[in-house]
């Protein structure tokens, strides 16, 4: 019932503006104009929220809620930041990542107190960012031989780039100590994007194997800045992305 009331009220604030501005537009200046659709528009975001390109998903709601733990990318509470969807960027917005899921999530605020979780649509999410972490949507037209559209996080940028992907499991078996299940610890699978293929790697030997074209200089890099492949930190992997990348005729 929530669902049809809130889809039927996104439809009217969508078109009472386009409906009032085509009458407007027959016999009103266009500074006029402007000014009206501008008051609309701001009449709107006090509404609704914050954009209505941003609620066009679907409600979310939380799994497994009385479970242990929780599903999101680092904590469970709302996260100001910034995400592009369709072709716009919406900054400071409140944003928290299912990682079990999968699922962007925004939270939008009214000014009378009414607060929405919606699941936004992967399908017009390009990129986002949560504090200081930068994630892409990668799909078919990026990748070859995905099986679906994922987020991943985003550590270097370059003709071969390196990625990260987050995950939590669910354990639905009761203990005492967690009677509902529980979720597990984040989990993080490096990827390495060549070719228009995903590679994972978790170790230097499954590294250099990705990257045998230069074997030999990659070798000799991580021996020489001891770089310890399992235990690498982010800022070790992008520079030794970047000097991989360097190589490249």
């Amino acid at each position: 019932m929530i669902r049809k009331d809130i889809t039927g009220f996104i439809i009217i604030i969508w078109l009472s503006p386009v409906l009032y501005c085509q009458n407007l537009i027959q016999d009103t200046p266009k500074e006029i104009v402007d000014h009206q659709i501008q008051a609309l528009s701001e009449q709107s975001d006090n509404i609704f929220g914050k954009d209505i390109r941003l609620v066009n998903g679907r409600i979310y709601f939380p799994p497994n809620p009385l479970a242990d733990g929780h599903p999101y990318f680092k904590i469970a509470d709302w996260t100001k930041g910034s995400v592009t969807l369709n072709g716009k960027t919406f900054t400071g917005i409140k944003l928290n990542y299912d990682i079990y899921n999968d699922h962007l999530l925004f939270l939008d605020e009214s000014q009378g107190g009414l607060k929405i979780r919606i699941l936004l649509n992967k399908n017009q999410v390009t990129t986002f960012k949560i504090e200081d972490h930068t994630f892409i949507r990668l799909d078919l037209s990026y990748v070859n031989h995905i099986p679906e559209r994922q987020y991943f996080e985003v550590l270097y940028r370059g003709e071969v780039s390196l990625f990260k992907k987050w995950t939590k499991q669910f354990e639905a078996i009761a203990r005492q100590d967690y009677p509902y299940g529980r979720y597990s610890n984040a989990r993080v699978t490096n990827y390495i994007l060549k070719d228009d293929e995903l590679f994972k790697f978790n170790s230097k030997p499954s590294l250099i194997k990705i990257l045998g074209d230069q074997r030999d200089r990659i070798k000799k890099y991580i021996s020489e800045n001891r770089i310890r492949i399992r235990k690498a930190t982010d800022q070790e992997m992008v520079e030794l992305f970047k000097y991989y990348n360097s190589l490249i005729p």
